[in-house]
């Protein structure tokens, strides 16, 4: 059976959301506008740009996109620059699908030079040959596209992939690609937020390709039944 697996890249590769979080509020902060991390949360997946616009449309007041933009990486890189991580297993779990010959992608919301970022700084920059950006789609998470162009790059078909994400704006982009989902905890602990997953973990480090197969074959099961 083909299988291919697509990687959410904040909060599945690198332990990196938290340092989002802080960056996102300090850089909005500055222009006047105060968000709790709980309202910043219900946004995770999603571009800056798509954010940005729910913010003008709920409190009434245009924001400098730019100069966000510029503000929240400076803030991130700096923040990350030391304390960023690669979550246990990832390697591990790399390295059995390189043995399988299982390809794989990154797809995030997030501009490629964050990705880039994140990768260099954990030692996985050259790992993954197939990387989709919030920039190389129209429309982001919760949309399909960013996993239907990821699937696209490794020659898989949508319903050969499994979709790893840990936000539940990811997890509905990629059920609806029509891809099999496991959602992790490493973001929000409420299973409710995950719920378009098929099968919801505490973290990655428990994925091996013999659960990988089962979801997948699952999947097929119930869909030709």
């Amino acid at each position: 059976m083909n299988m291919g697996v697509i990687f959410d890249s904040d909060g599945v590769i690198v332990d990196s959301e938290h340092y989002s979080l802080v960056a996102f509020r300090q850089a909005i902060a500055e222009q006047g506008i105060s968000i709790s991390p709980e309202e910043l949360w219900q946004w995770c997946g999603l571009t800056d740009e798509s954010i940005i616009k729910r913010l003008e449309e709920k409190y009434q007041r245009r924001i400098d996109l730019q100069q966000f933009i510029k503000r929240k990486f400076d803030i991130y890189f700096q923040l990350a620059d030391n304390g960023l991580r690669a979550f246990p297993g990832v390697t591990e779990l790399l390295d059995m699908l390189d043995e399988a010959n299982i390809p794989y992608a990154l797809a995030s919301s997030g501009p490629r030079r964050k990705i880039d970022f994140n990768l260099k700084k954990v030692g996985l920059q050259e790992r993954f040959k197939a990387i989709v950006s919030g920039e190389d789609v129209l429309q982001s998470k919760p949309a399909p596209y960013i996993y239907l162009r990821a699937a696209e790059l490794i020659n898989r078909s949508p319903a050969e992939c499994i979709a790893i994400e840990d936000s539940p704006n990811g997890l509905l982009g990629a059920k609806r690609a029509g891809m099999v989902t496991i959602g992790l905890r490493t973001t929000f602990k409420d299973d409710s937020l995950l719920r378009e997953a098929d099968c919801i973990l505490d973290s990655i480090d428990q994925i091996n390709l013999q659960l990988l197969y089962t979801l997948l074959n699952s999947h097929h099961k119930m869909n030709t039944s």
